[in-house]
């Protein structure tokens, strides 16, 4: 019975483990080796098993109520690859909005490992993020927060609350708030130029719109976006940082 109860036990820690990793933007992307990804699954879950009691576990006895525990640990992982799927997102909303102003709105690519097209600006800021990310130590922090998940809300019991659901629908706002803030400059810049080149139009009507604008805007854009490289490391740290205290306040909802 102890030996039944052990391994209905790790079969619960993996359930939730294989959660946040497989719904994971970072260690779930398409061009992360599946090897790779089982091998973590694994190792995680051996090292959560090794160092949290089977005491207070309970006993499953039923296969319906099994498959709905194990259901309830896969929406760990849901919720917390849902949070950071959402702040990623910024990046694409920024990347789109400046496409936009320079006219590169059409000029998307699709990538495959996120399933999502991307723009040119959009595909910059998505590495210089990604680049951020692991420089800062974010997957770091994250295996720390899969493994600290089992210790705040124990294994086999989750509360799915209307809480966290409206928590992360919440979410959506402030990251349209963000993805504003990440492109309010090069908005502004976009505008001068849009100014100016009205004043030149008007001063001198031979000149070819599209000739002109088109090249500048994207010049001005991508010069505006190599001169406040600094101010977008700052803000997508902070990002990074928003990122984790959601996913430590959506788990204590779980509990």
């Amino acid at each position: 019975m102890e030996i039944t109860q052990d391994i209905t036990y790790f079969i619960f820690i993996l359930a939730r483990i294989s959660g946040c990793i497989i719904f994971n933007q970072v260690f779930g992307r398409g061009n992360v080796p599946v090897v790779f990804q089982i091998g973590l699954i694994l190792m995680l879950s051996i090292t959560v098993y090794g160092i949290l009691p089977v005491d207070n576990f309970m006993e499953v006895n039923l296969l319906l109520e099994y498959v709905f525990l194990i259901l309830k640990e896969l929406f760990v992982g849901f919720i917390i690859g849902h949070i950071i799927k959402l702040f990623m997102s910024v990046i694409v909303i920024a990347g789109d909005v400046l496409d936009l102003q320079m006219g590169l709105s059409m000029a998307k690519i699709y990538d495959p490992k996120i399933n999502i097209s991307m723009g040119i600006s959009g595909s910059l800021l998505n590495v210089f993020f990604m680049l951020l990310f692991f420089s800062v130590g974010g997957h770091l922090t994250l295996i720390k927060i899969f493994i600290s998940s089992c210790k705040i809300i124990p294994i086999g019991n989750v509360h799915i609350s209307k809480e966290v659901i409206l928590y992360a629908v919440e979410l959506f706002s402030y990251i349209l708030i963000y993805a504003v803030k990440l492109t309010l400059p090069i908005m502004a810049m976009e505008f001068i130029v849009e100014v100016g080149m009205g004043i030149m139009m008007k001063a001198i009507p031979q000149i070819h719109l599209f000739v002109v604008n088109i090249p500048v805007k994207i010049f001005i854009g991508f010069m505006s976006l190599l001169i406040l490289v600094p101010t977008f490391s700052s803000f997508l740290e902070k990002l990074i940082t928003l990122m984790f205290e959601a996913i430590q306040k959506s788990l204590s909802l779980l509990m």
